[in-house]
């Protein structure tokens, strides 16, 4: 699990992340819509992966629905529980933390809400 960091309270903010699985870099464009109180994301990966307009959610895996795709996964947690809403909720030390998961914890993920012990 990598935690991303460098996320500062710009409403547009892109970021070139290494895949923890060494498959080369995904990169993040995030865009914070302050009528609405919310992050989105486009993604990308390779040259045919493309996510635009994601709503970042607290998720244990908030990509899983690609993991046929994709060789990683999206953890997004925070200390509260509740989604993204504010700006400066990803900053150092902020209410929210995101992490690339590598392909082995996407299923252990997986296999940890098929059984009931983690919540998404």
């Amino acid at each position: 699990m990598t935690l991303i960091n460098g996320m500062t309270a710009y409403p547009v903010q892109k970021l070139s992340i290494a895949d923890p699985n060494g498959n080369g870099d995904v990169t993040f464009t995030l865009h914070y819509r302050s009528r609405t109180r919310e992050w989105t994301a486009d993604i990308s990966f390779g040259d045919n992966f493309v996510v635009n307009g994601l709503k970042l959610a607290v998720s244990p895996n908030l990509l899983y629905q690609w993991h046929n795709n994709i060789p990683f996964g999206l953890f997004i947690q925070s200390i509260d529980g509740l989604d993204p809403l504010f700006i400066d909720d990803f900053i150092s030390g902020g209410r929210v933390k995101m992490f690339l998961l590598t392909s082995s914890e996407v299923s252990t993920t997986q296999n940890l809400v098929i059984s009931g012990e983690v919540m998404g």
